[in-house]
């Protein structure tokens, strides 16, 4: 048996933020695999499923995020399971949008949910970070999690959460790399157009910089020639 929890908060007006990633992956899961009914259990929302003879429970905290390991300690205590057959799903500040990584254990980096989960089970599990990038301005964190994706940010977004639901049996069934990989192939001609707008972007705004410059440059001439 394996426990898959996605992070976020319950209720609609948190439903599309950066934050409930989690929930959207584990939503997805749950359609594509044919999962059953969501059902309240654990203070959580809970859906079980199978991928081959392996039993696989999704679990979406209702505790709200902070709490998160309250309720995944229910889990794991109930079912007598070790923290290695928990794997969690997550929002990443210190990934670019889009990008995926996975890591066994470590610490939370910040993370209320993440931290709430080691104090209660501990830090030996899996984690699949989702990259929602940060924003410039580090006291804006707290606003910028609890926001929604903006209409491009989402899109691409919308695509890894389609491209993990699709290949999350590689996963469940213990093969890490084949599952980076299969993904990784999808993701790479994305990515690349994302950086070469960034780039061009980039451009553009040096460009209108130095036009910005030289347009002071020359009134400063013309005021001193006239």
């Amino acid at each position: 048996m394996q426990i898959i929890v996605g992070l976020g908060n319950p209720g609609k007006k948190y439903k599309q933020n950066r934050h409930n990633v989690g929930f959207q992956v584990l939503n997805a899961i749950c359609e594509y695999h044919s999962f059953g009914p969501w059902r309240k259990k654990f203070q959580s929302l809970v859906s079980e499923g199978h991928f081959n003879s392996k039993k696989v429970i999704l679990i979406k905290p209702e505790t709200f995020m902070n709490n998160s390991g309250m309720a995944i300690s229910e889990v794991m205590n109930f079912f007598k399971l070790d923290v290695t057959k928990l794997t969690v799903i997550h929002d990443e500040l210190d990934l670019k949008v889009g990008k995926i990584k996975l890591k066994n254990g470590g610490g939370s980096a910040g993370h209320n949910g993440l931290k709430s989960i080691d104090q209660h089970v501990g830090q030996n599990y899996l984690r699949l970070r989702i990259g929602i990038d940060r924003p410039q301005n580090t006291g804006l964190v707290a606003k910028y999690v609890l926001s929604d994706f903006s209409i491009k940010d989402k899109n691409q977004i919308d695509t890894v959460i389609k491209y993990i639901s699709t290949y999350f049996e590689k996963l469940a069934n213990d093969d890490q790399q084949l599952f980076l990989m299969n993904i990784n192939q999808l993701l790479k001609p994305i990515m690349a157009d994302t950086a070469s707008e960034q780039i061009m972007s980039g451009n553009l705004s040096n460009v209108r910089s130095t036009q910005n410059k030289l347009s002071a440059l020359q009134r400063l001439v013309k005021k001193f020639k006239s």
